[in-house]
C-alpha cells in the first residue's frame, strides 16, 4: 500500500506553482543575459572609438613630422596638423593648419593658439584629408563636453612638433591638458583620451 502511493506520487509532475516559479526564473536569467550582453557590446564598442581617436591624434602628430623640412627651411606651406571635436555632430576631423600671415619666417613658430581662421580649407587640403573628415562615433558612443577640460582642438606644430591644446570654440590655448570624453548613450560606460601641451595621450 505504501509503495503503490509513493508511486501515484511520482507520476503526479509538477504543480502549476512550480511551473510558474521555473517560468519566473528563466525569464529572468534570459533578461540578466540580454542586458549584460549589451552592456558588454556597448563597452566593446566604447573601446573601439577611443583607440580611433588616439589613432586619428597620432595620425595628425605623424602628419605633421613630415613638414619638418619644409618648416625648418621657413618655407612651409602647412605649419602642421591637429584634430577637432564637433559636439553637435558628435563627429571629429583632421585638418591642416595655415601659416600665420604678416610675419617673418619660419611664421610657425608664432603659432600659439587655433585661429579657427588658419585651418586649411583649400580643395589640395581637403583632398588630402578626405579619409579624416566629420569621423562619427558609434550610433550607441557619444562625446561628453560637460567636463570643463573637454578638447575642441589639438594642433601639432612643425618643426617640433608643439602641442597645442584648447577646450573653446576659438582655439584659445589652454593651461592644463584637455580631454576628449566619450560615453555610451545610456550613459553606464565612459572613456577618456587626455592630451597635454608636451603631445603626450594618455588614455
Amino acid at each position: 500500500m505504501h509503495l503503490n502511493a509513493s508511486a501515484k506520487g511520482l507520476k503526479s509532475g509538477f504543480t502549476l506553482i512550480e511551473i510558474l516559479v521555473v517560468i519566473a526564473i528563466s525569464a529572468f536569467l534570459s533578461s540578466f543575459a540580454i542586458i549584460y550582453s549589451k552592456t558588454g557590446q556597448n563597452q566593446v564598442t566604447l573601446s573601439v572609438d577611443e583607440q580611433r581617436i588616439v589613432a586619428a591624434i597620432a595620425k595628425a602628430r605623424s602628419l605633421t613630422v613630415t613638414t619638418f623640412k619644409d618648416v625648418a627651411a621657413g618655407q612651409a606651406s602647412t605649419c602642421g596638423y591637429g584634430m577637432k571635436i564637433n559636439y553637435a555632430a558628435n563627429t571629429y576631423s583632421l585638418f591642416s593648419y595655415l601659416p600665420p600671415t604678416g610675419v617673418p619666417a619660419p611664421a610657425c613658430n608664432s603659432v600659439v593658439n587655433i585661429d579657427p581662421a588658419q585651418i586649411d580649407q583649400s580643395a589640395a587640403a581637403a583632398k588630402a584629408l578626405a579619409d579624416y573628415q566629420n569621423l562619427p562615433l558609434d550610433s550607441h558612443i557619444v562625446f561628453n563636453s560637460s567636463p570643463l577640460d573637454s578638447m575642441t582642438y589639438v594642433l601639432f606644430v612643425a618643426p617640433e612638433p608643439r602641442t597645442i591644446v584648447s577646450v573653446s570654440a576659438n582655439g584659445n590655448a589652454s593651461l592644463n591638458p584637455a580631454s576628449v570624453h566619450l560615453q555610451t548613450s545610456n550613459g553606464m560606460s565612459n572613456v577618456t583620451v587626455t592630451v597635454n601641451d608636451a603631445g603626450q595621450v594618455d588614455f
